[in-house]
Formats: structure tokens, sequence, C-alpha cells
């Protein structure tokens, strides 16, 4: 088996989100892939995508947000980590997956689905705010995998 050197494949800079709501709850959507490479698997994960040409970060996490939760005008807050791997995408390219997540809160629990582009209305197919008790004790693959400690960051910032 080869192994990839994420060094080596193109980077794919992507903002991602930390929605929290009032009751510190979490947002994430259920990926669920049935065709292409990645054809079976289901996940957890918080809202982002990638960065646009010319597009900050900050930028591309409120168009983010506004596109896939249809929430708009929020604060986007500071960054709480970020992570470097490398990823398959649905048409079977690798690219090395560059993540910055950003804090944002919300009273708004309400998710609307019209921005999102075909593919996201392919394999998006909901969504759930998770206490942080319900994400301790759930089976579901979640990511990224360090969602406990970009929470616990969360905390940290009032």
């Amino acid at each position: 088996m080869t192994t990839l050197d994420p060094a080596a494949l193109p980077a794919r800079p992507a903002a991602r989100l930390i929605v929290l709501d009032a009751s510190d709850r979490v947002l994430l959507f259920c990926f669920c892939h049935s065709a292409g490479p990645l054809a079976g698997s289901n996940f957890w994960a918080t809202p982002g995508g990638a960065l646009m040409p010319d597009e900050s970060w900050r930028d591309a996490a409120a168009r983010e947000l506004r596109e896939e939760t249809g929430l708009a005008g929020l604060a986007i807050g500071p960054e709480l980590g970020e992570r470097s791997f490398a990823m398959p995408l649905p048409d079977g390219t690798w690219v090395r997956a560059e993540e910055r997540f950003y804090l944002v809160r919300t009273t708004h629990t309400e998710i609307r689905h019209d921005g999102w582009s075909e593919a996201e209305r392919s394999i998006m197919q909901e969504h759930r705010w998770w206490s942080a008790d319900a994400l301790a004790t759930a089976h579901n693959e979640r990511f990224p995998r360090t969602l406990p400690e970009l929470l616990a960051a969360a905390a940290r910032v009032r």
C-alpha cells in the first residue's frame, strides 16, 4: 500500500466553523456518501468549506456559514485551532486539507439549506445540535477528532 505524503499534495485551504447555540450545543452535519471513492462512509462534521481564490479565511468562514446554515450577519469569532492532513475528495482526487476552525455563537437554531450546492444536497443528509454529553456518549464518527479540544477552547472564549 502506498502512503501519501501530504506535503506533496495540492493544498485545499478550508474555513470550518464551531457553531454554538445559547446552550453551548455544537452544530454538526451528517455526510453520507453513496457514490465514488467515499461510497458507504457516513460521518458528522462541522460546517465549512474551501476558500475561493483571493478570499481570506474569515471571509470564507462568513460565506460558508451563510451558505450552509442560512445564518448571516453573525460575528466570526477567534480561530480555535487548525489541522492539515491528506484527504480524498468525492471525485477521488487527493488533496492536503488545511483547515482552520472559527468560533461562531448564535441564538438561532433554525438551519436553511437554500444556499447548498448540488454536491452538498447529495451528501449532507441531516444536521443536529449536539451537547457535550451527547458527543461524549455517541458512537457516530465525527470530524475533526479534536472536536472536544476545540469545544474546550470555545468555552474559554466569552
